[in-house]
């Protein structure tokens, strides 16, 4: 019976023109690529205080991938937004979103002040 449901709201989902290929969800493809820019900036991160001065390039790096994180992550938001209409509310998998959904919001706006932060002038310890 439990099968017959969720196949029935399945089902009952409409395809729209943003929906992946035979109506599966593009968020969890696009998901990633924000993870994997904020990681491979922490990386450049690393390597750049860990060998002052050897690769100075990796700073710019980290700048870009940060950047490409951001953008990637508000594509990823969108598609995410439009799974999330489609949900039925008020269900435990809408309450399950609604908190991935904020949790990665404020990470991105954590990771978004990060520019402003790297662009301040080091303050002297004197």
């Amino acid at each position: 019976m439990r099968t017959q449901v969720c196949w029935a709201r399945t089902r009952a989902m409409r395809l729209s023109a943003l929906s992946g290929p035979e109506g599966h969800p593009l968020h969890p493809f696009v998901a990633p690529l924000p993870v994997g820019a904020f990681v491979s900036s922490l990386v450049f991160d690393v390597l750049t205080w860990t060998r002052p001065g050897e690769l100075p390039w990796l700073v710019d790096g980290a700048w870009w991938l940060i950047g490409v994180g951001l953008i990637a992550a508000g594509v990823a938001a969108g598609f995410g937004a439009l799974d999330l209409f489609r949900i039925p509310r008020g269900t435990r998998p809408w309450r399950v979103a609604l908190a991935h959904a904020a949790l990665n919001l404020r990470s991105s706006g954590r990771r978004g002040t990060t520019p402003p932060e790297r662009a301040a002038p080091e303050r002297s310890s004197s």
